[in-house]
């Protein structure tokens, strides 16, 4: 299985004003909230400060949001209240990181939460040096993230326009390339069927679908694996 090119805490900033290293203290009992899903205490923060909404609150210039959908546990009414209570805009392009990374983790509830508010946000793209344009599909489809990546592409497939989810040819490529690393064949299929750019499609880096099926194991195909016959009746 491929690994990400980078991990949840770098890089992620989605505000433009960043606070002193040690103003983030004061977001402390915030942070604390948002890790384990304390509504309560996570309100009166922000009836108090109601710029904290929106505030990177760690030294990663993680928001409150990105720490309870990436980092927290059992928080899945804290994401949904947040964003509830979030200023119309807020929730836009700014936090397609939050849902990348949900989506890397697996975090499907947080994911379903917020492309509802937000749809376009399925599409985001991260703006980064490295040559992998990653999306929600290709995160969730690298880390293994089966759930997660049948949602999306279920959210996405009365669209139309597939130029949005594969813009060029190597994001196309891509995704097909990190699903068959995964081991999704089934949906490695149903791209191929829906989005056929996909089937003949070539990274940037040479990689393309058919290459990448060629090098799985052989015990990945029924016809390289040497079972006993009870074993190739329950063979998945």
């Amino acid at each position: 299985m491929a690994t990400s090119s980078n991990q949840p805490g770098e890089n992620m900033a989605v505000s433009t004003s960043k606070p002193e290293k040690k103003e983030y203290s004061r977001y402390l009992p915030l942070y604390k909230a948002a890790l384990r899903g304390d509504w309560a205490t996570a309100e009166s923060f922000f009836d108090q400060d109601p710029g904290a909404l929106t505030a990177p609150i760690n030294e990663f210039s993680e928001t409150a949001l990105f720490v309870a959908a990436v980092h927290g546990r059992n928080t899945n009414d804290f994401v949904k209240n947040l964003v509830d209570k979030m200023p119309p805009g807020s929730v836009d392009e700014a936090y397609g990181s939050v849902l990348n990374w949900a989506a890397y983790v697996g975090n499907t509830e947080a994911v379903k939460v917020i492309s509802s508010k937000t749809p376009s946000l399925v599409y985001y793209r991260e703006d980064d040096t490295s040559p992998n344009k990653r999306t929600p599909f290709t995160r969730a489809a690298t880390n293994g993230m089966r759930d997660t990546l049948v949602y999306l592409l279920e959210f996405v497939k009365n669209d139309e326009d597939s130029s949005k989810l594969f813009p060029d040819e190597d994001s196309a490529a891509f995704l097909m390339d990190e699903t068959i690393r995964s081991g999704y064949y089934d949906i490695a299929l149903y791209l191929v069927k829906k989005y056929p750019l996909s089937a003949f499609s070539v990274r940037n880096n040479g990689r393309f679908g058919l290459k990448s099926l060629a090098t799985k194991a052989a015990s990945a195909f029924k016809s390289g694996t040497h079972y006993q016959w009870w074993q190739r009746i329950i063979y998945a």
